[in-house]
């Protein structure tokens, strides 16, 4: 009796210590479309709808939305109770090509009557990522909100007061990238923050932890930035975190890493941006297989980290209706341009940047679709289809009412050799007339199969209506890198700037490099991107015209990063796994107990069970080893 009391006890307190094990509310991850992904609440309690909430997917045509993505992540949470992000109000990233068009009045309007919006579509929103890269990124219409102004930063504080206005339940965040890894970067940020956090505007500092900030971090640097940002006060809500490399990299990295954020008092919620392969913003990322294998390092932090955080999940509520009727969009002219973005549904595409101007659809994997409403007045022999491949391209299906409808013709894309290299692709199509819904449906291989800018038909007497502001390489001709531009850069001195080499693996904001005798700058940050093919929205290059020296030195290697020997985060030897299962947990614990009260456990190994090394075996080790089965504690004696 006296052994069942005394095991009760401890069952009671590792049950107490498995509760409150974790200061972080969530540990989220992202809908990469309007489907809840595979297995998604066996890992996650948080979601973000990753292009689903930005102002360019969801308002692409002027007061026209489409909420269906946004509405999948809301009603998800809603429905089980837990957090649901925006992502995000202004980022001059992904922002709608019609905005350039207007006043700066109508701009204000414009972006102020997004905000209200979506406050009134999603009132019980959790958290939002108001601005998105103020200091890296910011909007084309910043001047129309402000400017600089007073502060210096107008912009961002009319922003956030009109996020408070409008969504006045939700925490207020704002976002950045390149701040875990520098400590400069974080004052620069801590310049905004402190005046938001002066006007009371601001409720969290939103921190990027993209591989390419991530995967070369020392620890120190991370641990020295959490604790500049967290002396303000605020939560930090690690945001977009993905980390590369092969198994046992990928493994060790999110073991030296990831509790640098997790156990960090400042840091209150981590998102994840994707995990599983095929469906990650960085392609090495991924952290379940397509087979639907867990990568060691998911395997790691389900056993340490993840469904283990304090929040209490809130009630259930009633989710928004799917969708709230839009007008019906008027038809597009089948022989005038017919911009990719505009269209009427959707499937697994995103949209982005175009380096020949405007947006275009991209990431397109097999089996998405895009629609549109088309008008063919004078019928269809022929359909052109604008778009660039780094890989081996696919196909585009034209189909007519569903993606599974009638086939009107396909059209064959080629490799171009980059993402942003445009050509122009024809096929014939089937005679059709009237108005009608066409499905273009991307076929291909496992990758991302291609990007597309814009498409038209030929009309039924063969007569190819023109494209409207689009240039057209001559055949034979390669696009520049700035393939929009009406004439050349002026180029510069290129005589001690280093040639690009396929090992210049991290180039930072604002580094020059020469290739082929033209001369680049990185806007944002290149990851092994050549930079003559890849220059758009994420791995941006700016093509500034040719090398006018005439030197070209010889390639300068990129200096090899020296990573630091991380502080031990793990017990010595096998010291607390009991079971000599190679993995510490509960199980430990409680075969630990049982030893101790003499029920003789199998394949428990004492020499393993001395956790305070205190040359004795009693029930304080099976509480240290519950201890750090939570995270409470780091290691042993």
């Amino acid at each position: 009796m006296k052994n069942k009391v005394l095991l009760f006890g401890i069952a009671v307190v590792m049950c107490t210590l498995l509760q409150y094990g974790s200061a972080l509310d969530f540990i989220g991850n992202v809908f990469g479309n309007d489907k809840v992904p595979d297995n998604f609440a066996s890992y996650w309690n948080q979601v973000t709808p990753e292009n689903g909430g930005k102002w360019g997917s969801v308002e692409t045509k002027q007061d026209e939305y489409s909420w269906g993505w946004c509405d999948a992540a809301y009603n998800y949470c809603k429905s089980n109770g837990i957090p649901f992000k925006q992502h995000t109000f202004v980022w001059g990233n992904q922002e709608p090509s019609w905005i350039a068009s207007l006043s700066n009045s109508e701009k204000m309007a414009e972006v102020e009557e997004w905000i209200k919006d979506y406050g009134q579509r999603y009132p019980n929103t959790d958290y939002i990522d108001v601005v998105n890269e103020p200091l890296h990124d910011p909007p084309s219409y910043q001047d129309a909100l402000g400017g600089s102004g007073s502060t210096g930063w107008d912009w961002v504080v009319w922003t956030f007061e009109k996020a408070r206005q409008y969504c006045p339940k939700a925490k207020l965040l704002i976002n950045d990238y390149g701040i875990i890894s520098d400590p400069g970067a974080a004052n620069n940020y801590l310049n905004i923050i402190n005046i938001l956090l002066n006007k009371g505007l601001i409720d969290g500092i939103g921190i990027q932890c993209h591989s390419f900030n991530m995967d070369g971090a020392s620890t120190n640097t991370m641990t020295q930035v959490l604790d500049a940002l967290g002396a303000t006060g605020l939560p930090i809500y690690a945001s977009e975190l993905d980390i590369t490399g092969d198994d046992n990299t990928q493994l060790q990295r999110y073991q030296e890493k990831f509790p640098v954020l997790a156990d960090h008092p400042s840091v209150k919620g981590i998102t994840f941006w994707g995990y599983i392969q095929g469906s990650t913003w960085e392609e090495e990322a991924y952290l379940i297989t397509e087979s639907g294998s867990e990568r060691p390092a998911l395997t790691w932090l389900k056993n340490n980290y993840l469904l283990r955080t304090n929040a209490t999940p809130a009630p259930a509520e009633t989710p928004i209706p799917t969708e709230v009727p839009t007008p019906t969009p008027a038809p597009q002219n089948a022989y005038n341009t017919v911009e990719a973005e505009l269209y009427v549904e959707m499937d697994g595409i995103m949209v982005e940047s175009c380096d020949e101007g405007g947006e275009g659809v991209g990431y397109i994997e097999d089996g998405d679709y895009t629609a549109y409403l088309i008008d063919f007045t004078d019928g269809a022999s022929e359909m052109q289809v604008r778009a660039a491949s780094e890989n081996s391209g696919g196909t585009v299906e034209v189909r007519l009412d569903s993606p599974t409808g009638e086939l009107l013709g396909t059209i064959n894309i080629n490799g171009t050799g980059g993402w942003q290299s445009w050509q122009t692709f024809s096929g014939s199509v089937q005679d059709v007339n009237g108005q009608q819904l066409v499905y273009m449906v991307y076929t291909g291989g496992d990758s991302y199969l291609f990007n597309v800018n814009w498409f038209n038909f030929t009309p039924g007497n063969g007569v190819t209506a023109q494209p409207t502001n689009v240039t057209t390489p001559a055949p034979g001709e390669t696009p520049g890198p700035t393939s929009a531009s009406t004439s050349p850069p002026a180029g510069g001195d290129c005589t001690n700037v280093p040639v690009w080499t396929a090992s210049d693996i991290y180039a930072n904001e604002g580094t020059r490099v020469q290739y082929n005798g033209n001369l680049y700058e990185n806007k944002w940050y290149s990851q092994d991107q050549n930079p003559e093919q890849n220059s758009g929205e994420y791995d941006v290059w700016i093509y500034l015209g040719p090398c006018d020296s005439g030197i070209t030195p010889d390639p300068t290697p990129a200096p090899t990063a020296v990573n630091e020997t991380p502080a031990p985060t793990s017990p010595p030897g096998n010291l607390g796994d009991t079971n000599s299962d190679g993995t510490i947990d509960i199980v430990d614990a409680l075969l630990l107990a049982q030893y101790y009260v003499d029920l003789n456990p199998q394949n428990f190994t004492a020499a393993n069970a001395d956790t305070n090394c205190d040359g004795a075996i009693d029930i304080v080790d099976a509480l240290l080893i519950a201890q750090y089965y939570v995270q409470l504690i780091t290691r042993f004696c």
